[in-house]
């Protein structure tokens, strides 16, 4: 069916140092380990950023697909990646940590689950702002019988 072979494919962290250094990974590790999924950016001891933008958004999107991993017991190319970093208490803790989230690690590993929890908060106070200005403001019903 296909008219030529594909190349073996390979996953970007173990195959290219420039898109997730150790230092990175263990960042990402420490992170979870503390129970946040909120993973910033890594910045020197004057604030500047030690990693590019492009490089930041990677290591912040693996960080994701490892915490989904993690809570799934899933054995994926990523968790594989870091395991030399984890130790099974270390995942057991990180499970532990995050179980009674309300907001588990969903498939979009563009949101975090602290980001998640934000939005859910922002939108019950909309809801309670618009059930109250609801209650202040008398409806009048008008029943007509005909």
């Amino acid at each position: 069916m296909l008219k030529e072979q594909i190349p073996e494919q390979s996953l970007s962290i173990p195959t290219d140092p420039k898109v997730l250094k150790n230092v990175e990974k263990k960042y990402i590790v420490d992170i979870l380990k503390s129970g946040s999924s909120e993973i910033p950016q890594r910045v020197n001891a004057n604030g500047e950023a030690l990693q590019t933008e492009e490089s930041y958004i990677m290591m912040r999107k693996f960080g994701l697909v490892l915490l989904k991993d993690i809570m799934e017991e899933r054995d994926s190319l990523v968790h594989r990646e870091f395991s030399d970093l984890l130790t099974p208490d270390d995942e057991v803790a990180i499970r532990e940590k995050f179980k009674n989230s309300v907001t588990l690690p969903d498939d979009d590993i563009n949101t975090s689950v602290d980001q998640t929890k934000k939005l859910i908060i922002e939108q019950g106070k909309t809801q309670v702002q618009i059930a109250e200005s609801v209650q202040s403001c008398p409806l009048q019903f008008r029943i007509s019988s005909s």
